[in-house]
């Protein structure tokens, strides 16, 4: 308006007493129709009248939740001051049971003073908004409030709260983006975890980890699809999640030849439908052909070791826990030794002629003993008869594990007690006669 335009140009004179007046003739008449004169001195105002004392306000709104754009109409043209802190969400216009102030300044893409601004929400207020389930989703519950610290208009008037109070939205566009994973963070060998992060908030109940899979590199055939995992939102904002393999996954991952191996080798997928945002958008697939690399990497730095081991003496079968994959071609059974005690043993037997029944390289190996070597335990009575008499013990070079991390020995003066001990059960069995005619 004219108005507007005057009063942005001269209200700092007007406040200075400066403004001045010319006209034309002809500008008015009186009742008589006498018209007035040409007005060519300038006629100085004297500032003695009382300023215009109205507040600006916001007049209606435009929200697009796509996008972050916020279109806001005022009653007159303003200076902004101050976006952060100034700008209220809230899902009603009296008691809102959600709010949120902007605290970011965005970006006013009009210029600084205008009747309309457009400001581009910055991407972390925009977030926070969404995590809100009852804020900003309709028209219904979306609602702003300046506050006074928001700018002023040309008069030098500010905003005032108390007068204007919160405006509906004219307008809104709910968020139908699908959310996109942008970065993968963190790959840890040493604890099976990583950490995955998104654009904008995730609904933590919609994440199928058995839709992610880790490549060697794009359209690498080397590859890995997850079964499940535990996952934890990292920073409570719901953008960030920490991932923390099964065990059967991560000995799956370490026996593939290729993966997970440093950076270049570790890789995100994603499936369809590996998860929702909040407002119900499924994930963006990211496909074989253009993966996510990972950022950081961090190698399995400790050492391999025996978690447990069982003997059943019904089958002869000696099975043996690791915590890392061992390498079943690099085992070497004859290092294996069976004693009755942790420390100084009475009676111990050495492994000779057994054989791995375990097919792959897997952190559980499976040993089928001889049956030299399984009658000489059974036939010792003072070893391998219970939990209480047996344990094991064998050198740091019994075995290679598949990442070639160091094995750590079980040495004999500090063996190991077997976890579960099944004893022989099984019925004596004639398994061998002969006879000889001549000696009757």
């Amino acid at each position: 308006s004219e108005f507007s335009q005057i009063s942005a140009q001269y209200s700092d004179a007007y406040y200075e007493g400066m403004i001045s007046f010319t006209a034309l003739s002809g500008l008015v008449s009186d009742i008589a129709g006498n018209t007035l004169p040409a007005v060519t001195t300038p006629f100085v105002f004297q500032n003695t009248t009382t300023t215009v004392s109205d507040t600006p306000s916001l007049t209606n709104f435009e929200l697009d939740m796509n996008t972050g754009t916020l279109l806001l109409t005022f009653s007159e043209e303003v200076t902004v001051s101050a976006v952060a802190n100034n700008v209220q969400f809230q899902n009603a216009a009296t008691n809102p049971t959600q709010f949120y102030v902007l605290t970011q300044e965005g970006t006013i893409s009009t210029t600084a003073i205008s009747t309309v601004l457009s400001l581009t929400i910055d991407r972390l207020d925009l977030n926070n908004i969404k995590l809100l389930t009852f804020l900003a989703t309709s028209l219904s519950d979306t609602f702003i409030q300046i506050r006074n610290g928001f700018g002023r208009d040309s008069m030098n008037n500010f905003f005032n709260s108390s007068i204007n109070g919160p405006v509906q939205a004219a307008a809104f566009t709910p968020d139908t983006t699908p959310p996109r994973v942008v970065s993968f963070d963190l790959y840890n060998d040493d604890n099976g975890s990583m950490i995955v992060s998104f654009d904008e908030p995730i609904n933590i109940g919609s994440i199928d980890a058995a839709r992610i899979s880790l490549i060697g590199g794009a359209n690498s055939p080397v590859s890995y699809t997850l079964t499940a995992a535990v996952v934890m939102d990292t920073t409570g904002e719901r953008v960030s999640f920490l991932f923390t393999l099964l065990q059967n996954d991560i000995t799956g991952i370490r026996q593939t030849s290729g993966l997970a191996e440093d950076v270049s080798t570790t890789n995100l997928v994603v499936g369809a439908n590996m998860c929702r945002d909040v407002a119900g958008n499924s994930i963006l697939q990211v496909p074989t052909s253009s993966p996510i690399p990972l950022t950081t990497y961090i190698a399995d730095t400790g050492d391999a070791s025996l978690q447990s081991f069982e003997l059943d003496m019904n089958f002869g079968v000696l099975s043996l826990t690791f915590n890392d994959v061992i390498d079943v071609t690099t085992v070497n059974v004859a290092n294996i030794t069976i004693q009755n005690s942790s420390t100084s043993a009475m009676t111990s037997y050495s492994l000779t002629g057994s054989q791995m029944i375990s097919p792959t390289s897997s952190r559980i190996i499976q040993i089928q003993l001889s049956f030299t070597d399984w009658n000489a335990l059974r036939s010792n009575l003072y070893l391998a008869t219970s939990r209480t008499d047996t344990y094991i013990s064998f050198p740091a070079s019994f075995a290679n594990t598949v990442g070639a991390i160091p094995l750590t020995g079980v040495p004999a003066t500090s063996a190991q007690q077997v976890s579960t001990y099944t004893r022989d059960t099984r019925l004596l069995q004639l398994s061998l006669f002969s006879v000889d005619l001549n000696q009757g």
